[in-house]
Protein backbone atom coordinates (compact mmCIF):
# COMPACT_ATOMS: atom_id res chain seq x y z
CA UNK A 1 0.00 0.00 0.00
CA UNK A 2 2.76 2.45 0.93
CA UNK A 3 4.65 1.62 -2.28
CA UNK A 4 1.54 2.40 -4.35
CA UNK A 5 0.88 5.66 -2.49
CA UNK A 6 4.55 6.70 -2.87
CA UNK A 7 4.50 5.94 -6.60
CA UNK A 8 1.34 7.98 -7.09
CA UNK A 9 2.71 10.86 -5.02
CA UNK A 10 6.07 11.05 -6.77
CA UNK A 11 4.37 10.63 -10.13
CA UNK A 12 2.20 13.63 -9.29
CA UNK A 13 5.20 15.67 -8.15
CA UNK A 14 7.12 14.81 -11.31
CA UNK A 15 4.22 15.75 -13.60
CA UNK A 16 3.03 18.79 -11.66
CA UNK A 17 3.08 22.05 -13.67
CA UNK A 18 5.92 24.40 -12.73
CA UNK A 19 5.89 28.15 -12.21
CA UNK A 20 8.29 30.47 -14.05
CA UNK A 21 11.04 30.17 -11.44
CA UNK A 22 10.89 26.40 -11.48
CA UNK A 23 10.87 26.26 -15.28
CA UNK A 24 13.92 28.54 -15.37
CA UNK A 25 15.78 26.36 -12.84
CA UNK A 26 14.88 23.23 -14.79
CA UNK A 27 15.70 24.53 -18.27
CA UNK A 28 18.53 27.02 -17.69
CA UNK A 29 21.38 24.51 -18.02
CA UNK A 30 19.91 23.32 -21.32
CA UNK A 31 19.62 26.78 -22.90
CA UNK A 32 22.72 28.39 -24.42
CA UNK A 33 23.76 31.90 -25.43
CA UNK A 34 25.49 32.75 -28.69
CA UNK A 35 28.29 35.28 -28.71
CA UNK A 36 30.20 36.89 -31.54
CA UNK A 37 33.89 36.45 -30.78
CA UNK A 38 36.48 39.21 -31.12
CA UNK A 39 37.86 39.73 -34.61
CA UNK A 40 41.41 40.92 -34.04
CA UNK A 41 41.98 41.96 -37.67
CA UNK A 42 38.97 44.28 -37.58
CA UNK A 43 39.95 45.58 -34.13
CA UNK A 44 43.45 46.46 -35.30
CA UNK A 45 42.05 48.38 -38.26
CA UNK A 46 39.64 50.28 -36.03
CA UNK A 47 42.40 51.03 -33.53
CA UNK A 48 44.62 52.54 -36.20
CA UNK A 49 41.87 54.77 -37.63
CA UNK A 50 39.96 55.59 -34.44
CA UNK A 51 42.85 55.93 -31.99
CA UNK A 52 41.31 53.31 -29.70
CA UNK A 53 42.91 50.97 -27.15
CA UNK A 54 42.29 47.40 -25.97
CA UNK A 55 40.17 48.67 -23.06
CA UNK A 56 37.69 50.11 -25.58
CA UNK A 57 36.68 46.63 -26.79
CA UNK A 58 34.64 43.89 -25.10
CA UNK A 59 35.62 40.23 -25.34
CA UNK A 60 32.36 39.16 -26.95
CA UNK A 61 28.86 40.33 -27.85
CA UNK A 62 25.78 38.26 -27.13
CA UNK A 63 23.26 38.09 -29.96
CA UNK A 64 21.13 34.90 -30.12
CA UNK A 65 19.90 31.86 -28.20
CA UNK A 66 19.92 28.10 -28.67
CA UNK A 67 18.98 25.01 -26.70
CA UNK A 68 20.34 21.49 -26.36
CA UNK A 69 17.95 18.92 -27.88
CA UNK A 70 20.14 15.79 -27.98
CA UNK A 71 23.63 14.71 -26.99
CA UNK A 72 26.05 17.23 -28.55
CA UNK A 73 23.25 18.87 -30.59
CA UNK A 74 22.03 22.47 -30.33
CA UNK A 75 18.91 23.77 -32.07
CA UNK A 76 18.68 27.47 -32.92
CA UNK A 77 17.29 29.88 -35.53
CA UNK A 78 18.72 29.69 -39.03
CA UNK A 79 18.76 33.47 -39.47
CA UNK A 80 21.23 33.80 -36.58
CA UNK A 81 23.91 32.37 -38.85
CA UNK A 82 22.92 32.87 -42.46
CA UNK A 83 22.81 36.65 -42.39
CA UNK A 84 26.28 36.66 -43.97
CA UNK A 85 27.64 34.36 -46.65
CA UNK A 86 31.17 34.37 -45.23
CA UNK A 87 30.35 33.48 -41.61
CA UNK A 88 32.98 31.09 -40.29
CA UNK A 89 31.28 28.66 -37.94
CA UNK A 90 34.34 27.65 -35.98
CA UNK A 91 35.97 31.07 -35.49
CA UNK A 92 33.38 33.84 -35.42
CA UNK A 93 30.97 32.76 -32.70
CA UNK A 94 30.98 30.93 -29.39
CA UNK A 95 28.31 29.02 -27.50
CA UNK A 96 28.09 29.91 -23.81
CA UNK A 97 26.53 27.49 -21.34
CA UNK A 98 25.03 28.33 -17.95
CA UNK A 99 28.24 27.30 -16.17
CA UNK A 100 30.10 30.09 -17.95
CA UNK A 101 32.03 27.77 -20.27
CA UNK A 102 32.35 28.59 -23.96
CA UNK A 103 32.12 26.00 -26.72
CA UNK A 104 32.69 25.82 -30.47
CA UNK A 105 30.43 24.11 -32.97
CA UNK A 106 32.12 21.57 -35.21
CA UNK A 107 29.58 21.58 -38.05
CA UNK A 108 26.03 22.28 -39.20
CA UNK A 109 23.93 19.12 -39.10
CA UNK A 110 21.00 20.57 -41.03
CA UNK A 111 18.85 23.66 -41.47
CA UNK A 112 15.65 24.96 -43.04
CA UNK A 113 15.54 28.62 -44.04
CA UNK A 114 11.76 28.71 -44.53
CA UNK A 115 11.01 27.26 -41.10
CA UNK A 116 14.02 29.14 -39.68
CA UNK A 117 15.78 26.39 -37.74
CA UNK A 118 19.33 25.07 -37.71
CA UNK A 119 21.03 22.17 -35.91
CA UNK A 120 24.66 22.40 -34.77
CA UNK A 121 27.00 19.68 -33.57
CA UNK A 122 28.92 20.73 -30.46
CA UNK A 123 31.20 17.90 -29.25
CA UNK A 124 32.04 19.50 -25.90
CA UNK A 125 28.36 19.36 -24.85
CA UNK A 126 28.45 15.56 -24.56
CA UNK A 127 27.81 15.59 -20.78
CA UNK A 128 25.11 18.26 -20.78
CA UNK A 129 21.43 17.40 -20.39
CA UNK A 130 18.90 18.36 -23.04
CA UNK A 131 15.28 19.48 -23.34
CA UNK A 132 12.58 17.13 -24.61
CA UNK A 133 9.78 17.94 -27.05
CA UNK A 134 6.16 18.08 -25.88
CA UNK A 135 3.85 15.64 -27.60
CA UNK A 136 0.91 18.07 -27.86
CA UNK A 137 -0.10 21.67 -27.26
CA UNK A 138 -3.35 23.60 -27.17
CA UNK A 139 -4.25 27.19 -27.92
CA UNK A 140 -4.68 28.97 -24.61
CA UNK A 141 -2.16 26.94 -22.63
CA UNK A 142 0.55 28.65 -20.61
CA UNK A 143 4.01 28.88 -22.17
CA UNK A 144 7.36 30.53 -21.47
CA UNK A 145 10.03 32.11 -23.65
CA UNK A 146 13.65 31.58 -22.60
CA UNK A 147 16.19 33.72 -24.37
CA UNK A 148 19.34 35.81 -24.42
CA UNK A 149 17.41 39.09 -24.21
CA UNK A 150 19.33 41.92 -25.85
CA UNK A 151 22.37 39.66 -25.83
CA UNK A 152 22.68 40.34 -22.09
CA UNK A 153 21.77 36.97 -20.57
CA UNK A 154 18.92 34.47 -20.27
CA UNK A 155 15.51 35.71 -19.13
CA UNK A 156 12.17 33.92 -18.80
CA UNK A 157 8.78 35.47 -19.60
CA UNK A 158 5.34 33.90 -19.56
CA UNK A 159 2.20 34.03 -21.67
CA UNK A 160 -0.13 31.74 -23.58
CA UNK A 161 -0.34 30.17 -27.01
CA UNK A 162 -2.59 32.69 -28.71
CA UNK A 163 -3.23 30.95 -32.03
CA UNK A 164 -1.92 29.13 -35.08
CA UNK A 165 -1.14 30.71 -38.44
CA UNK A 166 -0.53 28.99 -41.77
CA UNK A 167 2.13 30.50 -43.99
CA UNK A 168 0.16 31.73 -47.05
CA UNK A 169 3.13 31.00 -49.33
CA UNK A 170 3.86 27.57 -47.86
CA UNK A 171 0.67 25.90 -46.57
CA UNK A 172 2.65 22.98 -45.14
CA UNK A 173 4.25 25.40 -42.62
CA UNK A 174 2.37 26.39 -39.47
CA UNK A 175 3.46 29.13 -37.07
CA UNK A 176 2.36 29.62 -33.47
CA UNK A 177 1.44 33.00 -32.05
CA UNK A 178 2.12 33.51 -28.36
CA UNK A 179 1.77 36.34 -25.85
CA UNK A 180 4.99 35.71 -23.88
CA UNK A 181 7.39 38.57 -24.51
CA UNK A 182 10.28 38.09 -26.93
CA UNK A 183 13.03 40.60 -27.69
CA UNK A 184 16.04 40.76 -30.01
CA UNK A 185 18.31 37.98 -28.76
CA UNK A 186 15.40 35.60 -28.06
CA UNK A 187 15.75 34.24 -31.60
CA UNK A 188 16.66 30.57 -31.54
CA UNK A 189 15.46 30.03 -27.99
CA UNK A 190 12.74 27.63 -26.90
CA UNK A 191 9.07 28.18 -26.23
CA UNK A 192 8.37 25.69 -23.43
CA UNK A 193 5.32 24.50 -21.52
CA UNK A 194 4.79 24.29 -17.75
CA UNK A 195 6.67 20.99 -17.67
CA UNK A 196 9.74 22.49 -19.33
CA UNK A 197 9.11 20.68 -22.61
CA UNK A 198 9.64 22.27 -26.01
CA UNK A 199 6.55 23.55 -27.82
CA UNK A 200 8.33 25.54 -30.53
CA UNK A 201 11.41 27.54 -31.51
CA UNK A 202 11.24 31.31 -31.05
CA UNK A 203 12.16 33.53 -33.96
Amino acid sequence: FLVVISAVYFGYIKNRPMDSGQVLNFARSKVVEFELARNLDVENQVKSYGKLEDKDFVDSIGYCTGFIVATQVVLTANHCFHFANDLNLTNEFLIKTSDGKRHKASKILGFNSRKDFLFLEVPTLAKYEFLEFAETFTVGQKVFTLGNVGGEGIAIRDGIIAGETLDPNHPDIKFLRYSAAASPGNSGGPLVDEHGKIIALVF
